[in-house]
């Protein structure tokens, strides 16, 4: 094989390394949904409010002034800037008598939508950022307005609206907060982890061990864990055997000793005494009440359990919805120019 081929697979390799952690990243945040979004060339005086929404609201300031109250302080804004309008936060905003605001604002909601503005920047103390690159949003915007179409392929370009405005600001944000989101490689470690216990909780596993395959320590392992699903590595790995051990005791008839063995513990007796842990009764007494009583019987779900293990160390195994307010209409209409707007003036 040639230098020049090494070279080129060596570079692939890395491309597609830093693909599938990007693609990590975006399988771990929950998505945005986009309730509306308009451009507005204001009136002199123009105002609106005071009002509460139900979701979030981002106003990007292309020209002109006006002034922003947020319940507890006021600002002035001008051009190259955005605000942000929390749900349940009561705001009035007016344009300039002299020199209205030109601006683009989207709403927006999601689980991960708080999550987002933090590592943008904003906090309800500081609502107001820079953003320079208003424009980028504006054409976005511009584009979804045009947007005609049937409702699958729309929700579609709704969602491709949404995500592409927060990237834009997120990548000319200078404001960013990199402890309000973990870094693609801390998602990359984290994903990898618990897919891994996924395929192998039948195995010998050791958190330190796991640590090793990765490539960082198991304390650092552990706390990215936690912070990631809220709860450690171990105590993951133990109920992913529990519950393959409850769905191989009501769906089977296997032994309890080759249950125990194909759920990662070499000694029933232990594997026994871990499931009566989790359970309430042993593996025996659970097969029987659920045979006896297979239709009203709830079963117990470890998964929901609130107990976390508090060691490292491996287990013991021998011993959208689409939100429109009154005022907003179920589509984003054509836009043929500036000015107008989707739904009453915001």
């Amino acid at each position: 094989m040639s230098e020049q081929v090494k070279r080129y697979r060596k570079e692939a390799d890395k491309l597609f390394r830093d693909f599938a952690s990007i693609q990590n990243t975006l399988e771990e945040i929950p998505p945005l949904y986009l309730d509306y979004c308009g451009i507005e060339e204001c009136r002199p005086g123009h105002s609106f409010g005071p009002h509460i929404r139900d979701e979030f609201a981002l106003h990007i300031i292309l020209d002109g002034k006006g002034v922003f109250h947020n319940g507890k302080d006021r600002f002035e804004i001008g051009p190259d800037n955005m605000f942000l309008i929390y749900p349940g936060d009561e705001t009035f905003y007016k344009a300039d008598l002299q020199d209205p605001w030109y601006y683009v604002w989207i709403g927006f909601h999601g689980a991960s939508a708080e999550r987002l503005m933090e590592n943008i920047g904003f906090t309800k103390t500081n609502p107001v950022l820079p953003f320079a690159d208003g424009s980028l949003v504006l054409e976005t915007v511009h584009a979804a307005m045009q947007i005609e179409t049937d409702v699958l392929a729309e929700a579609f370009f709704r969602r491709a609206c949404i995500n592409r405005v927060i990237g834009l600001i997120l990548d000319g944000s200078t404001n960013r907060r990199p402890l309000g989101m973990v870094t693609t490689q801390e998602v990359s470690y984290t994903t990898y982890a618990a897919r891994y216990l996924q395929r192998h909780f039948s195995e010998q596993v050791r958190v330190n061990k796991l640590a090793e395959r990765i490539g960082i320590s198991r304390s650092y392992l552990v706390r990215l864990f936690r912070e990631h699903y809220g709860i450690s590595p171990q105590e993951y790995l133990i109920r992913l055997r529990m519950v393959h051990a409850s769905e191989c005791l009501l769906l089977t008839d296997d032994s309890i000793h080759n249950i125990a063995l194909e759920s990662g513990y070499q000694d029933p007796l232990a594997f026994s005494r871990y499931f009566k842990q989790r359970f309430g009764v042993s593996p025996r007494m659970y097969r029987e009440q659920h045979k006896q009583d297979s239709v009203t019987q709830k079963d117990p779900n470890p998964f929901e359990s609130d107990t976390d293990s508090t060691s490292d160390e491996p287990a013991p195994h021998d011993g959208q919805k689409v939100h429109h307010d009154d005022k907003q209409t179920a589509r984003l209409p054509r836009h043929q120019e500036k000015g107008v707007h989707h739904g009453n003036c915001v």
